[in-house]
């Protein structure tokens, strides 16, 4: 759980355009003048947390359904 949220947060970003991972830090559009954006869309993760929520509510899990919370309300 907590590893998918760290690569979430770390994920490379890549260009839309020409889809080549973003190489400088300062840079905020690519050499083809495309776009960066995240690798993993957001609605992926959030998916995949909505699916954990839902086996630890059937489970009856308390402290996962308290990380996976933690995590959708800081998305």
């Amino acid at each position: 759980m907590d590893r998918r949220a760290l690569a979430y947060t770390l994920q490379d970003l890549i260009c839309s355009r020409c889809h080549q991972v973003k190489r400088e830090n300062l840079s905020t559009v690519c050499d083809c003048a495309g776009d960066f954006g995240p690798l993993v869309p957001v609605k992926e993760v959030h998916s995949q947390l909505e699916t954990f929520k839902s086996i630890a509510e059937y489970y009856k899990m308390p402290l996962l359904l308290e990380l996976i919370d933690f995590h959708l309300n800081n998305m």
